[in-house]
């Protein structure tokens, strides 16, 4: 089947960035399971063709950027944003985007207003059970919808709107669909009169003000998360292992040692917790 193709060399592809070695039996399970689905015809959702395309980034088969800015209209959904991306489409008009409230307010004013209509999810749409475990909070979805005159693209996965989501930087997945713009367009999503629409669930964007002293707690929080990307990226690097060994009877000492003892980490003293 020719539309499984990018999926079998994904799946082809996963082995060699794995962590750990794979053992041989394993990679020949990958294989005969990368041949069956050559094998398999997936079907696609009501209302869109037959034909449809896998794309996966940050792979040795990336394809290029796959939204095109040439359409007539467009739809974003995504939880996390990136200047980069969104100023990607200012061909669009118009174009409309459903995110998260403190993902947007870091987006720059002049960005924002290049876009028709932004949506966030409205608290009082989100599921307050007191089950964590079925507890559902924020948005989650990833969804671009690119509209013509007469037709639509829909693509839906893994990719946030972010430079990382559709660059080699992560490793992420995305199906392509198409359809009609009468069964299954923007409008479909955005219009309350439709039977599928999504808008009861949010509501319009405003921006958050914040005073001075929230601001410079934001800034703060903003350059320790930096500081902790730097490190968790070092750690990677370094190639971490554990060691398990025996104390006495049912307790056993773990230690993680790094294949590389030398870091580029700064000089300051870092204290980690780890609990089991």
């Amino acid at each position: 089947v020719p539309e499984n193709d990018n999926l079998i060399k994904f799946i082809n592809f996963l082995p060699k960035i794995a962590v750990n070695k794979i053992e041989k039996n394993r990679l020949d399970i990958i294989k005969k399971f990368s041949i069956e689905l050559g094998k398999i015809k997936f079907s696609s959702p009501e209302n869109f063709d037959e034909k449809f395309n896998f794309h996966f980034l940050g792979t040795d088969n990336s394809n290029s950027f796959p939204i095109s800015d040439e359409y007539r209209r467009l739809l974003i959904v995504s939880p996390f944003l990136s200047e980069s991306f969104l100023n990607r489409f200012d061909n669009v008009k118009p174009k409309y985007l459903i995110s998260m409230q403190n993902s947007l307010d870091k987006i720059s004013d002049d960005t924002l207003k290049k876009y028709n209509k932004i949506w966030v999810l409205d608290e009082l749409a989100e599921d307050k059970s007191e089950d964590d475990i079925s507890r559902l909070s924020g948005l989650h979805a990833k969804l671009y919808i690119g509209e013509n005159e007469k037709s639509v693209t829909l693509w839906n996965g893994s990719s946030n709107a972010t430079h990382a989501g559709f660059s080699s930087q992560n490793v992420e997945a995305l199906v392509e669909l198409r359809g009609e713009r009468r069964k299954v367009g923007i409008n479909k999503f955005i219009d309350e009169k439709s039977e599928n629409s999504i808008i009861n669930f949010l509501k319009e964007y405003g921006k958050t003000t914040i005073d001075e002293e929230e601001k410079r707690k934001e800034n703060l929080e903003k350059e320790l998360e930096k500081k902790l990307e730097e490190y968790k990226a070092n750690l990677l690097k370094m190639g971490l292992r554990m060691k398990i060994k025996p104390e006495s009877e049912g307790v056993y000492k773990i230690i993680v040692c790094p294949k590389i003892t030398t870091s580029k980490c700064s000089s300051e003293e870092i204290k980690g917790i780890c609990y089991p």
